[in-house]
């Protein structure tokens, strides 16, 4: 992997680690470090705001919490509209959901879903079901680094422009399918 701003801000594990898709997968990214100066991330944010702007969106939303960070840092950019879906564990799946309260402001958005890393985009991929299902447009899906295909596959499946600042390689198998797994690895357990 080549030297990024990213690379700089995060804490990268290797090792065999199952992920809240309930896909596998050998990174793991310590997320919580990326905002704990946030004027470190402002390039990163600016250069995806410049690249949504293109879309003529008129919102960002992020899932909680890293996405909800990116999404705020772009929304104040671009002097838009800034919504965070919350999350929502059920028994073994998880969702994103919007408070109550912007329900009603929704209608008639034109919508950027961004997330700070995209692997599976499972969260992106709720949070842009619910933002729908309350009567958002959603025009664009956004982060600051994609890992592997998943993004991409992601952004296809809700038929909208993916943008991303970085991409890096890396693999995503399903439970069933990880070769890790069949090699009898055991998980790693996330810091």
């Amino acid at each position: 992997m080549a030297p990024s701003r990213l690379a700089e801000l995060l804490c990268v594990r290797e090792g065999h680690f199952r992920f809240e898709s309930g896909h596998h997968g050998r990174l793991w990214l310590d997320l919580d470090r990326l905002f704990l100066r946030p004027a470190s991330v402002r390039p990163l944010s600016a250069a995806l705001a410049g690249r949504l702007a293109r879309h003529g969106i008129t919102a960002v939303c992020g899932p909680l919490t890293g996405g909800a960070f990116v999404a705020q840092h772009l929304a104040e950019a671009l002097d838009l509209r800034f919504f965070a879906a919350q999350r929502h564990q059920h028994h073994d799946r998880v969702t994103y959901r919007l408070p109550a309260g912007v329900h009603q402001v929704l209608t008639g958005q034109r919508i950027a879903v961004v997330d700070d890393v995209l692997n599976a985009g499972s969260a992106v991929a709720t949070t842009a079901r619910e933002l729908r299902h309350r009567g958002g447009e959603v025009v664009a899906v956004g982060g600051l680094l994609a890992l592997g295909d998943g993004a991409r596959r992601t952004a296809e499946d809700l038929a909208v422009p993916l943008e991303v600042v970085e991409t890096w390689p890396h693999e995503l198998w399903s439970a069933e399918q990880c070769p890790r797994c069949a090699r009898g690895e055991a998980l790693t357990d996330p810091p």
